[in-house]
């Protein structure tokens, strides 16, 4: 466990502070009104984060610790795209989707270091937030249709319960749920107050439809509590591994029949879904995954943009939005090898143990396969904000 200060009492900037009134406020009621799309939310929020970069003397040219990982990501990302023989639209989508990431890794590392947010105004502030989403989401869930009525915004009735956050980004307020979780179990704080966040958190996860957040968040839970007392506890750690261990191995043997089973049912799924991906309107949800297994293997894609044009709105099959099917089919295992192991690499430098660097590396990587991450503003500033704490305190205890 570690303890976190506030580094400053530095009065947030405006700029800093608009984008996050849009971003995890309001930018739901432009869409729900109709008078911005997400993506023009997005490019609102984005302006405001590099007129903060530009105030605060963030923009330059010069290589920085903090940055130069992803530079070097975004630049293998396009050898990569030149190599596939992406097209010019190509290389603009993907610059954007690069950008957006880099503004967003800069401007939350400018924001902890200058401590215009610090773990002790989290602490003091989270409560009263969670609770407003607990109420704007328990309103949501029981009033459903008429959100779908009124909305201006296309939308379905699985996706009316996010919050203050974006129109159906039930699995991005979720998966930021997840990330304060762990990043509080990392917090020398109060144990009441953190304990009151993490449940908040919890019971904002169990209001939104997504199943699979909902399971994803009880296994993060429990793996993040284990490493967090085994990190307080070195002495133990090799005992809680060993046994950790020894329990896969009897479960596995005790269950193998099943398992085994298991995994022909899956693959017979898979192989399902692959086969007729191209049939109809939209492919199973898992297609891709069987594509990878039983079709030819692609080593550096097939081009940018291959798997969902934004601009023209065109899929080469729909199995939803992806950041692991997008990677994959547009820039092959060379793209997913690039983008995963830049983020695995932020992510693991600014862990306070490798236990819980993988946990948080294994719950970004599951949401990344049912969700476009690379332009989720609010899951991305999110995670590279309580990194960013994270790391200063190591540094500087």
């Amino acid at each position: 466990m570690i303890s976190i200060q506030g580094t400053s009492s530095a009065k947030m900037p405006y700029s800093l502070l608009f984008f996050i009134v849009v971003v995890y406020f309001v930018g739901f009621v432009f869409q729900i009104f109709g008078w911005l799309s997400i993506t023009q939310t997005n490019v609102l929020a984005l302006f405001l984060l590099f007129s903060f970069l530009f105030f605060n003397g963030a923009l330059s040219f010069r290589l920085k610790k903090h940055t130069i990982s992803f530079y070097i990501l975004s630049v293998l990302m396009l050898v990569v795209g030149v190599i596939n023989g992406s097209d010019f639209l190509g290389f603009l989508v993907y610059i954007y989707y690069l950008g957006a990431a880099l503004v967003m890794l800069s401007a939350a590392t400018l924001t902890a270091d200058k401590g215009f947010i610090s773990a002790r105004k989290l602490e003091r502030f989270l409560p009263f937030y969670l609770m407003v989403q607990i109420l704007v989401c328990s309103i949501q869930k029981t009033i459903p249709d008429k959100i779908l009525d009124f909305s201006k915004t296309q939308l379905s009735i699985e996706d009316t319960v996010s919050g203050t956050f974006y129109l159906a980004s039930d699995a991005s307020l979720a998966f930021c749920c997840m990330l304060l979780s762990i990043f509080f179990l990392s917090y020398q704080g109060g144990f009441a107050r953190k304990a009151l966040i993490i449940l908040l958190g919890t019971v904002i996860v169990f209001l939104t439809n997504s199943k699979a957040m909902q399971l994803l968040h009880l296994m993060v839970l429990v793996s993040a509590v284990v490493s967090a007392v085994v990190h307080r506890h070195p002495a133990r750690r090799m005992v809680v591994y060993v046994c950790a261990l020894l329990v896969a191995v009897c479960i596995c043997l005790v269950f193998l029949d099943d398992i085994i089973v298991a995994c022909d049912d899956a693959l017979s799924v898979l192989h399902h879904a692959y086969d007729r991906r191209l049939n109809g309107p939209a492919a199973h949800r898992l297609a891709p995954f069987g594509e990878i297994l039983f079709g030819d293997l692609s080593i550096f894609g097939s081009g940018f943009i291959a798997y969902f044009n934004p601009i023209a709105k065109t899929w080469l099959y729909y199995s939803g939005f992806s950041l692991f099917y997008t990677i994959y089919i547009d820039c092959g295992l060379v793209g997913l090898a690039v983008i995963y192991g830049g983020f695995f690499w932020i992510i693991m430098k600014n862990s306070v143990s490798l236990a819980m660097g993988c946990i948080t590396f294994a719950a970004f990587f599951a949401f990344s396969v049912f969700n476009f991450a690379l332009t989720d503003l609010s899951v991305l500033f999110t995670l590279f904000m309580i990194l960013r704490l994270l790391r200063n305190n190591r540094c500087s205890s």
